[in-house]
């Protein structure tokens, strides 16, 4: 019993714990609440191990997991210091590239405002030598672009430096106007010799003159002859010259032609141009023209034309004309050949090849000369020298070729 004494102490110590109301119960008053208080304690406790284990598990993922993020966290940091590292060492190379293209948009920036500078200078030189070297047949000069411009300013070149080559050629040869040396109307240029003030103006202004087959056809084969050799070194203008013959002929049928009675002399017209065409040689043209069936079929279409041309506008050349009516005039004194023209001939020609000239004329007993351009105001492309109703080829001075045309007296 003595063994069981301390536990009697706890439980008499506890009685003094107990409600008094309980002392006079007897043992079942005084044992069973401390048993199912036990019992309850021995409940929560199981309950709280159990709770404990599971918050010791808990914790124990928990630390795990920990641990593992703790891991990804400096696999993470590693990579992200990595890809730093790389991003920066991008960001040099990168900012390495944006100094030397900065660089060189700066060295591009000079060389294009230079090129900018370099080029309105071109342009202003374009613009100066248009201005020097206009030529109407181009239209108007504020109307032009550069290209245009600087067509013009090569086809004004070419023809200046073709005039020089004839004038030296001429030069060369002897001038006819110098030394009279010609076959036929030889004694008209005696005329001019002996009036020395005369022949002192056309010195003046021409070097020499060609002279024409006095036929009455001198006009228009001394016209056709003269344009061409003007522009022959010129391949723009001899084709558009070419193109011009070409369309002509619908001038013709217009006009009531029927193509069987011009395409046949419409045809050697643009062989004549084609000729030139294909040989630089200036000896081709004078020898197409010393051709008789060659030069006469030039003659007869350039007729054709000019009658087509007077025909298609009746209205303004009727009042020219004093035969009994327009057709009749050109039927008679027009489309046939050895007919000498007339000044309305000339100018009709001249408007249906778009054309200008200059006409030097020996005029009344004194043989004054008088010059005409035709169509007034026009830039002349050739000049002919008209005296005792002939016309002969007169060669310009090249220092005397501007976009002024001479003005008539």
């Amino acid at each position: 019993m003595e063994k069981y004494k301390i536990y009697e102490d706890y439980l008499m110590k506890t009685l003094n714990f107990l409600p008094r109301v309980h002392h006079d119960d007897g043992y079942e008053s005084l044992v069973m609440p401390i048993i199912r208080r036990h019992k309850t304690l021995s409940i929560t406790h199981q309950e709280l191990q159990q709770r404990l284990s599971q918050m010791d598990t808990e914790a124990e993922e928990k630390k795990q997991k920990l641990q593992q993020m703790k891991e990804e966290h400096r696999t993470q940091k590693l990579m992200a210091n990595k890809e730093l590292s790389e991003l920066q060492s991008e960001l040099v190379t990168l900012e390495e590239k944006n100094k030397q293209t900065e660089a060189n948009l700066m060295i591009k920036e000079g060389v294009v405002k230079e090129k900018v500078e370099e080029g309105a200078r071109l342009l202003m030189a374009i613009d100066n030598l248009a201005q020097q070297c206009y030529l109407p047949t181009y239209g108007q000069l504020e109307s032009m672009n550069v290209l245009f411009k600087m067509d013009m300013i090569k086809e004004y070149i070419l023809d200046k430096a073709d005039t020089e080559r004839r004038v030296k050629k001429l030069r060369d040869s002897g001038s006819m106007l110098r030394s009279g040396a010609s076959t036929a109307d030889k004694g008209s240029f005696r005329s001019i010799e002996n009036k020395s003030k005369m022949k002192n103006e056309l010195d003046g202004q021409f070097l020499g003159v060609r002279k024409i087959l006095g036929d009455g056809n001198c006009f228009y084969r001394a016209f056709c002859f003269a344009y061409l050799e003007s522009i022959f070194h010129i391949p723009r203008a001899l084709e558009r010259f070419k193109q011009k013959i070409i369309q002509s002929g619908q001038v013709l049928a217009v006009a009531g032609f029927e193509e069987s009675s011009f395409i046949h002399h419409l045809d050697t017209v643009v062989n004549v141009v084609e000729e030139c065409q294909a040989d630089e040689q200036e000896s081709t043209l004078l020898k197409l023209f010393n051709d008789s069936a060659v030069s006469d079929g030039v003659v007869q279409y350039l007729r054709l034309l000019t009658s087509a041309h007077l025909q298609n506008f009746a209205d303004f050349f009727c009042n020219f004309v004093e035969a009994p009516d327009l057709q009749v005039y050109c039927r008679q004194e027009v489309e046939v050949m050895a007919m000498e023209c007339d000044h309305v001939d000339i100018l009709a020609l001249s408007q249906a090849l778009d054309v200008g000239l200059h006409i030097v004329s020996l005029e009344g007993e004194q043989q004054q000369l008088v010059h005409y351009i035709i169509p007034e105001g026009a830039q002349p492309s050739l000049h002919l020298l008209y005296q005792s109703s002939h016309y002969n080829i007169l060669y310009q001075r090249p220092e005397l070729k501007n976009p002024n045309p001479l003005s008539p007296n």
